[in-house]
């Protein structure tokens, strides 16, 4: 992977820094985006300990509710690493609150940052590699999508409308060389156990694998 370039939107201490320790420990440069400038140096760090003989990490700060921080953003690592091959959105906003509860100004957040900025994101890495005719989009998905939780309507919205979103893109993309896939997390994401951050990490590491084979044989969705 020495000549791949991982982005990650969303990234946090969990599934997203785990891809990113696999992706680095294999030779490609990451970039980070996420909201909060102190903890993506503080991931930036323990990337660089982890991963300590790959290319350092960069980072950029953006809301994910905010098309244009995310736009913005996405463009300051691009023009530092070059365009992404691998582009994966990992944001999820939980919103407690049932149907009765949450408010509708609550959920269209969630939908901005949860779904929406997904499609910001892959509308801005896309163009690149559809030149290329090669890239790997991937995104985190939920068990909610299928099985609301009651805790938060909000979320269940959020990864029903980002699963559409990934099965669409691969309708478009896959004839031109773009592999979009999702993994789905069924369940709470726990060290230690078989939804362990680690092994979640693994699997779309293994879908960014695909990528370098025939197009039939690229699975779309994984459950876990």
């Amino acid at each position: 992977m020495s000549n791949e370039r991982y982005l990650v939107v969303g990234a946090g201490p969990g599934v997203s820094f785990e891809t990113a320790v696999r992706m680095a420990e294999q030779g490609a440069h990451v970039a980070l985006i996420g909201r909060t400038e102190q903890r993506l140096v503080e991931l930036t760090d323990d990337l660089h300990a982890r991963a300590p003989h790959a290319p350092r990490a960069m980072w950029a700060a953006a809301d994910a509710a905010e098309p244009d921080s995310l736009s913005a953003a996405i463009h300051d690592v691009t023009a530092q690493m070059g365009a992404p091959t691998i582009a994966h959105f990992n944001v999820s906003e939980w919103i407690p609150g049932g149907p009765l509860d949450v408010t509708a100004e609550q959920v269209a957040h969630g939908l901005m940052s949860g779904c929406i900025a997904g499609l910001v994101m892959a509308q801005a890495v896309a163009p690149a590699m559809l030149d290329a005719g090669i890239g790997t989009i991937l995104f985190t998905g939920g068990g909610s999508a299928d099985k609301p939780m009651n805790a938060s309507t909000a979320l269940g919205l959020q990864k029903a409308a980002l699963r559409n979103l990934a099965l669409a893109l691969d309708k478009a993309w896959r004839p031109k060389g773009i592999h979009v896939a999702m993994v789905m997390v069924n369940g709470s994401i726990k060290p230690g156990s078989a939804l362990d951050p680690g092994l979640i990490a693994d699997s779309f590491c293994m879908l960014a694998a695909q990528t370098a084979g025939e197009a039939s044989a690229w699975q779309s969705m994984l459950e876990m």
